[in-house]
């Protein structure tokens, strides 16, 4: 009978071929013995655009504002009730909407809190947050102080005037 140690080594031999015949390829170098290891950067918290009072939880899911949009002229109304247009001249994208002093703008990507004195809020073109707000999924929400919160369908005319104000 063979001793223990001789099956151990021969029942481990297959491993051990295997191991070797796929490493016989490379290289190896000898690891220095007193390496320093610098220690791992601090993860930081990376600062978010700031997150309005937003609709009531659930807006996803409630009914939508009757109205449809209409486009003309590089600006694209929703029922009259709101509004985005370019203004190409200073590369920006305009949402309106009458007596709001601030628009606090849902999106299914997150939300954001935008000053609008006399009822204009403003962003440049190239804001990625009207890109949240084109490709929402299926509707984004307006809320102002004072004023009922907008469910918006998010159709082609917002896209379309973010599209053309990026354009020019």
């Amino acid at each position: 009978m063979p001793s223990p140690r001789l099956l151990v080594a021969l029942l481990a031999l297959p491993f051990a071929l295997g191991a070797s015949s796929c490493a016989s390829d490379r290289q190896f170098e000898p690891e220095p013995a007193n390496v320093a290891v610098a220690a791992p950067a601090p993860v930081l918290p990376r600062s978010a655009p700031p997150i309005s009072a937003a609709p009531a939880p659930g807006w996803e899911d409630a009914p939508l504002t009757p109205g449809d949009w209409t486009y003309a002229d590089g600006r694209a109304a929703f029922a009259g009730d709101f509004a985005m247009r370019c203004d190409r001249a200073a590369g920006r994208v305009l949402l309106e909407r009458a007596g709001a002093s601030r628009l606090d703008v849902s999106t299914s990507a997150g939300a954001q809190s935008l000053p609008a004195p006399g009822g204009t809020a403003a962003a440049p073109s190239r804001d990625p947050f009207l890109d949240a707000i084109a490709f929402s999924r299926g509707r984004f929400a307006v809320a102002s102080p004072g004023l009922p919160t907008l469910i918006v369908p998010a159709h082609a005319e917002p896209a379309r005037v973010i599209e053309d104000c990026r354009a020019g």
